[in-house]
């Protein structure tokens, strides 16, 4: 059966716009497109044409706009979607559509393959609306709100995992189970460009039908604000402004908002009154992440919103939460607590971010047992990966001791971002500290300044170093080892320095090329079963 779309704008080239770009789709049943040029047009298709399924409806028009037109279709009584048109960053529009039952919206030009794709989610939400409004008669009034609401709150949060296929630089997973009643939880996250991810959770004050209009709604406007850029405190004061407008329901919600630079770990949040997430350590540690400045969103219009850091190590776990988990009750009233989410948080170091969630989730049903619960579980979990690609740096010093400080930190650096174990980061550093203090102490003759190149590279399990300088002609593989068994006082100067160095990696080349010394040392990194190298 043909999707039925009515399209409301006053623009004259608008249908055969719209009849030209979805012509195949209309060739091949799969959609109606039905037009009309403003609200009263509009209402009148409707009363002759009964299952029309979207309306897609411009916001400024002659007679009646689309703003009068959402209230007129909320009359009607119809189960249909109604999608929004508005100019790029007509907030407070939107904002009033969304109030007033907009499921979604566009902003001009409209993009045709967007306008596809949230024409088929409003159809999915629509076929799980329709669903529910089939099964009225053998529901109470009441029960059928609360399951079309769950199913709104349900539709609209991301439940594709893995969300972003090809990324091995962080996994992630997310759940939300309702409780009895439908509460107004919700999460989201997504990619502000390549290297920036979006983390977001929030809990909305009230049940049932209202609290999953808001939390829709908040949810849109978060989005919509965050992908500008803007920072997570401005991002949270912003749609903070905007919710508090015209609330007459005086509801409210709690946001954690953070942005993960998914190259260097820093975390950087915001939140407006939520329970801060906890950060898991690779080495088992648990930590509560130090709250920001700020109380729930759509409270006071004026509210400021704090914003703090945090880096994540490779291999570490963010979880943030809502209060249905730590305050999840057991049958004589004691809370699930934060202090048994740090436990069940600590025994999944290691674990993949889904199968740390389901044992969290599985501990909070232990614990509550057959106590009925009021509040939504949700919970979403970030790990950040050790990179397991190549990767290449290099290092160019002068001639001079001092400078020996800066590449030490710089191995140090390269050896952390790309989850290299510290031990090999020592060994590899002090093996490179011998050869540069040997090159620049006794290589050169002159006052001169020199350039030396180091360059590392990390890939297929080994960590491979390449100095070179132009110093005077010197093999340092062709000194023979130390007699480590002759007493201290009687060894010849020089010698132990290579030995180290010999010792701490696993393969050593030297040659002279183009009038330079070039010296190449490896060792080999193994990886560990949770994504990161070992020496």
């Amino acid at each position: 059966m043909a999707v039925k779309l009515l399209i409301v704008d006053d623009e004259p080239d608008i249908e055969p716009l719209m009849r030209q770009k979805f012509r195949r789709q209309v060739r091949d049943g799969e959609y109606e497109l039905l037009f009309a040029r403003n609200g009263f047009e509009a209402l009148e298709q409707l009363r002759q044409v009964d299952d029309v399924d979207i309306v897609l409806t411009d916001i400024n028009m002659p007679e009646m706009d689309g703003l009068t037109l959402l209230v007129k279709l909320n009359e009607l009584g119809r189960v249909l979607k109604a999608i929004i048109v508005s100019a790029y960053g007509d907030m407070d529009n939107i904002r009033t559509a969304m109030n007033r039952g907009a499921a979604d919206f566009l902003t001009k030009p409209i993009d045709f393959q967007d306008m596809e794709v949230t024409v088929q989610k409003m159809l999915r939400e629509l076929e799980a609306l329709r669903n529910a409004v089939r099964e009225h008669d053998q529901l109470l009034a009441l029960r059928h709100e609360l399951d079309i609401a769950a199913q709104i709150q349900q539709s609209i949060l991301p439940a594709t995992f893995p969300p972003f296929p090809g990324r091995d630089d962080f996994e992630l997973y997310a759940t939300m189970i309702p409780a009895r009643e439908v509460g107004g939880d919700f999460y989201d996250f997504f990619l502000i460009d390549d290297t920036h991810l979006a983390l977001v959770i929030g809990d909305v004050s009230g049940k049932g039908m209202p609290a999953a209009i808001f939390m829709s709604m908040s949810r849109t406007l978060l989005k919509s604000i965050a992908l500008q850029g803007m920072s997570p405190a401005d991002c949270l004061q912003h749609v903070n402004h905007l919710l508090c407008l015209d609330n007459a329901a005086e509801m409210f919600v709690t946001i954690f908002y953070a942005i993960l630079d998914t190259e260097s770990g820093r975390l950087r949040y915001s939140s407006g009154g939520h329970n801060p997430p906890m950060l898991l350590r690779r080495s088992g540690e648990v930590e509560t992440l130090s709250r920001t400045p700020g109380v729930a969103l759509g409270v006071l219009p004026e509210a400021a919103y704090g914003v703090k850091e945090v880096i994540l190590a490779p291999d570490d776990a963010l979880l943030l939460y809502t209060d249905g988990i730590t305050e999840a009750m057991d049958a004589a009233g004691n809370l699930f607590s934060e202090a048994r989410l740090q436990i069940a948080l600590a025994r999944n170091v290691t674990s993949a971010t889904e199968p740390l969630i389901g044992d969290i989730v599985a501990a909070v049903r232990v614990h509550a047992g057959e106590t009925p619960q009021s509040d939504d579980v949700t919970a979403l979990c970030v790990r950040r990966l050790a990179s397991t690609a190549s990767a290449t740096m290099t290092i160019t010093l002068r001639n001079d001791l001092s400078e020996l400080a800066r590449v030490a930190a710089l191995i140090d650096e390269f050896g952390e971002a790309h989850g290299v174990p510290a031990h090999a980061v020592f060994e590899c550093n002090l093996a490179l500290d011998e050869v540069l203090t040997n090159i620049i102490s006794h290589g050169y003759g002159d006052e001169a300044t020199h350039e030396i190149i180091a360059r590392c590279h990390l890939g297929d399990g080994t960590w491979r170093f390449e100095i070179e300088d132009d110093a005077r002609p010197f093999n340092p593989l062709s000194a023979a080892a130390p007699d480590l068994q002759q007493p201290f006082e009687e060894r010849p100067i020089g010698g132990l320095g290579i030995h180290i160095v010999r010792r701490v990696m696993d393969e050593l080349e030297y040659k002279r090329e183009h009038d330079k010394n070039v010296l190449v040392m490896s060792k080999q990194i193994t990886r560990r079963e949770t994504g990161g190298l070992d020496g």
